[in-house]
């Protein structure tokens, strides 16, 4: 979602980044559940919304527990910053996928500035599909993937070292 609304941002106002960096976003996809259709939209509404609310009945604790048992590779200072974060999304969040945007590839060909795509393991809740972030890489303008091996969807908490490293390196750079 970050990444599609930054992508969107830097596409439409060239002159106000000076570099974007896109971490595991599921909008880089030619299909999935993130992509951004109206197809089936009140189905993936209403399923997204009912997810929601039985993670928002679960307490504090609970949410926190549940991710040490999903994630065990995080550090022990993410898990209440991430359940917090659960317990304030609106559970009409699902809203924002379902409905028909800009084709990703249209919105990488106007970005302008150098651009930092990192990706996690499909195999481990990546978002990114892996075809569509090679072939961004023969559409943008100034780009660079990395992929993150052992990382999911939050690639910044899967292998904090290894994204840190990375992503120093490349801002010195740009």
């Amino acid at each position: 979602m970050g990444g599609e609304i930054s992508a969107n941002c830097a596409a439409d106002f060239p002159d106000l980044p000076r570099s974007l960096v896109v971490i595991d976003s599921g909008f880089i996809a030619n299909s999935g559940p993130f992509r951004g259709s109206g197809e089936g939209a009140a189905e993936r509404i209403a399923q997204s919304r009912a997810h929601m609310l039985e993670t928002q009945a679960l307490s504090l604790e609970e949410l926190i527990a549940r991710c040490r048992v999903e994630s065990p590779g995080w550090d022990e200072e993410e898990l209440g910053p991430w359940a917090e974060s659960k317990l304030q999304v609106s559970p009409e969040y699902g809203r924002f996928f379902a409905q028909e945007k800009r084709p990703w590839q249209e919105i990488f060909a106007s970005i302008q500035c150098p651009m930092l795509l990192l990706v996690g393991e499909p195999h481990l809740d990546s978002h990114t599909a892996w075809d569509a972030a090679v072939q961004a890489t023969g559409i943008w303008q100034q780009g660079q993937l990395i992929h993150i091996a052992g990382a999911g969807h939050n690639v910044q908490r899967d292998r904090w070292e290894t994204f840190m490293a990375r992503i120093t390196a490349w801002m010195a750079a740009h």
